[in-house]
């Protein structure tokens, strides 16, 4: 298929677009830089949210993510292809409404997320339902179902030689989905496990104090790997 095509013949580059690719480009460089790292930082989608940095459900699509190398331009150019056929077919209105909409509904549903993996006592070992979902990376989820939606019946090359019809995009999407959470239910049950465990091992005498410092242990050090990985400021 020739990206570009689909929503509508001679459409120009939408400058929208542009201004969203710049954005993600600017923030994910500025965290290589140690005088600029607070910056991304405190904008993307980390447990902070808890601690009312309540604006990160919002700027966090717009905040560049990832280790450097051609993977994220690879990442900005897909989300330039698709997004440019969905801009002109929804319209400047409509695609801002679907990003805000569609990127705001994942923040929360990943913030209910991570309550459950800390109630489970795994949130200090990663923010799973976080990291799968920052910056671009939610971004193309979004444009690439909205265009397997629109344009069911298109063919494109899956790694750039495979033909595939755009409708299975949204099933592959689905199922890459279902298994990240599938793997962070495995996580859960895992852990669960070893802490029943630990706690029946524990003898009753300390049992008391063990149960309630573990809490904010499992906070500190929840705070400690966010700041090392550079997803959340430090304290």
């Amino acid at each position: 298929m020739a990206f570009g095509g689909f929503g509508g013949p001679g459409q120009p580059v939408p400058k929208d677009l542009i201004g969203i690719l710049v954005a993600l480009f600017v923030t994910f460089s500025l965290q290589f830089f140690e005088g600029t790292a607070l910056i991304p930082a405190l904008l993307r989608l980390t447990p902070a949210v808890f601690r009312g940095f309540v604006w990160q459900v919002v700027t966090y699509p717009a905040i560049g993510w990832g280790a450097s190398g051609l993977w994220f331009l690879l990442e900005l150019l897909i989300l330039f292809w698709f997004g440019r056929d969905v801009f002109w077919r929804l319209g400047r209105q409509r695609f801002w409404l679907l990003l805000v909409r569609a990127a705001v509904g994942a923040a929360l549903v990943a913030v209910v997320v991570q309550v459950v993996q800390n109630l489970a006592g795994v949130g200090a070992t990663g923010f799973a339902a976080f990291q799968l979902m920052q910056g671009q990376r939610i971004l193309l989820a979004i444009v690439i179902a909205a265009f397997a939606t629109l344009w069911g019946e298109a063919t494109i090359l899956l790694f750039f030689v495979l033909p595939v019809k755009a409708r299975w995009f949204l099933w592959l999407e689905i199922l890459f989905a279902f298994k990240q959470h599938a793997d962070l239910a495995l996580r859960i049950s895992e852990t669960t496990a070893r802490n029943n465990e630990h706690r029946a091992a524990s003898p009753s005498r300390g049992f008391g104090p063990a149960l309630k410092s573990a809490p904010n242990d499992r906070l500190r050090a929840a705070t400690r790997l966010c700041a090392a990985g550079g997803s959340a400021p430090r304290r």
